[in-house]
């Protein structure tokens, strides 16, 4: 049996084999310049754009996004407007697009992106196109703030998902990234029904994701979700249920690739309980399971962060000065990997003064002023938008540093990693179905967190503003 097109093509981006991209690449330029019917033709184009968008994604190489949207873009225009084959074609325009303000962070190809997915929306209600417009919308408001855009998104993830046949294991995608934005919805506004409709979407992820490739995201991101809950109402539960699931994720994960972001996100989660329990057991295991995250990706300001936190945790409880030593080193490493980013440099900051008021040296006092002017002048230009969490690429919910009377854990910015978005199935013909990360939220006075017996169907009615 021939393998599909689309299977051999994830493969070849997987093994990095850019001779058999470039073999598939010149076979159908081959074939392009020999058809004549205007309809095999596009097709024939809208293919050699998804392999010239798999070989981008290889080399990274814009020269290869340029080429894909130039084919992209001769298939669309071979075709007449009603064309059903046009509107897959603006799909994957779009996704190439998206790919290419992926790498070069440029707004406008944001902006096209959205364009290209809303007219393929026009003529179809494939829940897939659905959920390539809400990743773009997402990703706009992630560059943007725009309030609009992210109702858009979180609407038409939620489209998507109503518009899944019940059992198919996209549902489970749809409903993580509806979680997602709802996530990003409540870290802007703080509306409680965003934070309980993000544990139930993120459970109804779980519910139905069981034996999906990415079930430990789903499990991962119900985690986070249930930390934010906890972390705004207190509730002990949830936590408590936060920390079972972040083991189960990682025990999923085993020594995959996003190891040390589930040992991260672990960590995070003892650190949190130890918040609100003062249990040193909690904050002793943070520590040790930060370290292996920082051990499993060395260079990753998040976790060095991460870890540096719980240290100073560790201080506050006990006084040792060698924990503070090693927090501020952990913090150091953290600003070394990331210098431009304000809460890093904010923590160091803080544990610098900390020692400095512990100890007398003059010196701390100087680099945590310098530190802290160096905040202020990154501060200057517009702040990262309500619910980005920074420049590092493993985002997530932050704490702000303050000063002031110590508090168990309470230290600093904390980084909770987002994971990476979760493909669908493959298909014959070239599409790409981005996926996202999951919430779930709590229902107070529910046995637990976002407790409920089925998932909702109907799209929100939060329709948004033309991005």
């Amino acid at each position: 049996m021939t393998e599909p097109l689309a299977t051999a093509l994830a493969r070849m981006v997987l093994n990095r084999d850019l001779g058999g991209l470039d073999k598939v690449a010149g076979s159908l330029r081959v074939s392009i310049e020999k058809t004549v019917d205007a309809a095999a033709r596009a097709r024939q184009l809208s293919w050699l754009a998804f392999v010239l968008r798999s070989r981008f994604e290889v080399t990274e190489d814009l020269a290869d996004a340029d080429f894909a949207l130039s084919a992209g873009r001769a298939a669309i225009d071979l075709l007449d407007e009603h064309d059903p084959d046009r509107y897959t074609y603006l799909n994957n325009l779009g996704n190439t697009l998206l790919a290419r303000a992926r790498h070069t962070k440029a707004e406008e190809d944001l902006r096209a992106a959205v364009r290209a997915f809303e007219d393929a929306g026009r003529g179809s209600a494939d829940p897939a196109m659905l959920s390539n417009l809400a990743n773009a919308l997402t990703e706009t408001y992630e560059r943007t703030g725009e309030p609009g855009v992210l109702d858009r998104a979180v609407d038409a993830y939620h489209r998507a998902y109503a518009g899944t046949a019940e059992g198919d294991p996209d549902r489970s995608v749809f409903a993580t990234n509806l979680s997602n934005a709802l996530r990003m919805r409540f870290a802007r506004s703080t509306d409680p029904e965003d934070l309980e409709a993000m544990i139930i979407w993120s459970r109804c992820a779980v519910a139905g994701g069981t034996g999906h490739p990415r079930f430990g995201a789903f499990t991962g991101n119900l985690a986070l979700a249930l930390r934010l809950y906890s972390e705004h109402t207190g509730n002990e539960d949830a936590i408590d249920e936060a920390v079972s699931l972040t083991r189960q994720a990682l025990e999923l994960e085993g020594n995959g690739p996003a190891l040390a972001s589930q040992l991260s996100n672990l960590g995070g989660a003892l650190h949190e309980r130890y918040d609100l329990s003062g249990d040193p057991a909690d904050l002793a295991e943070a520590i040790k399971v930060h370290r292996r995250a920082v051990e499993a990706a060395p260079g990753v300001p998040g976790w060095q962060s991460n870890l540096a936190l719980a240290l100073r945790a560790e201080y506050e409880r006990t006084g040792d000065a060698a924990v503070l030593d090693q927090a501020i080193q952990a913090s150091r490493d953290a600003v070394g990997a990331a210098p431009q980013d304000m809460r890093l440099l904010a923590n160091l900051a803080l544990a610098l003064r900390v020692r400095f008021e512990r100890g007398g040296d003059p010196r701390d006092l100087e680099e945590a002023l310098a530190h802290g002017q160096r905040t202020l002048d990154l501060a200057s230009p517009p702040a990262p938008p309500p619910g980005s969490a920074g420049t590092d690429r493993h985002r997530g919910q932050v704490r702000l540093a303050r000063p002031g009377r110590p508090r168990p854990g309470r230290a600093g910015t904390r980084h909770y990693s987002r994971h990476p978005r979760v493909s669908g199935r493959p298909e014959d013909h070239p599409r790409q179905q981005p996926a996202g990360h999951l919430h779930d939220h709590v229902r107070p006075g529910a046995d637990r967190a976002g407790a409920r017996d089925d998932c909702p169907g109907e799209p929100a009615d939060r329709p948004g503003e033309p991005a």
